[in-house]
């Protein structure tokens, strides 16, 4: 039997998404974006619906460029699996995190009260600036 990892999210970002360029072992460079999606819970008629916020990671560099028109508000559809991982703190705790890394992403509609397209944010040559 085969078990899959596939998490399936529609909802809206929390906050613009913003990316950087990390160094590989190897020297190369990779793009890496975090957000947070609002993902409306399940609910009756007449009860007030809450909402969960997941946290998702974009990896690689073909997202560097869509990343420029995922903006606070925009409905987005993702499909990806939930990873997880551990870190200590600076107090010696460790803090447990889970995210869901994005394998497809679906822009689904404008950020709520605005009818144009998401607004292209100028980001420049960002592995240049890095290096130099």
């Amino acid at each position: 039997m085969t078990v899959n990892n596939v998490v399936v999210l529609n909802g809206r970002l929390t906050k613009d998404l913003e990316g950087q360029f990390i160094e590989t072992r190897n020297g190369d460079d990779l793009f890496i974006a975090r957000a947070t999606v609002a993902v409306d819970r399940p609910h009756r008629k007449g009860e007030d619906a809450g909402a969960d916020f997941i946290r998702i990671k974009l990896l690689g560099n073909r997202w560097e460029n869509v990343a420029n028109y995922l903006t606070k508000g925009t409905l987005i559809g993702a499909i990806g699996r939930i990873e997880t991982g551990q870190y200590e703190n600076k107090d010696g705790d460790t803090v447990y995190t889970t995210e869901v890394l994005v394998d497809e992403i679906d822009l689904r509609g404008t950020p709520q009260g605005k009818s144009e397209k998401p607004e292209r944010r100028a980001k420049g040559n960002q592995r240049q600036a890095r290096r130099n």
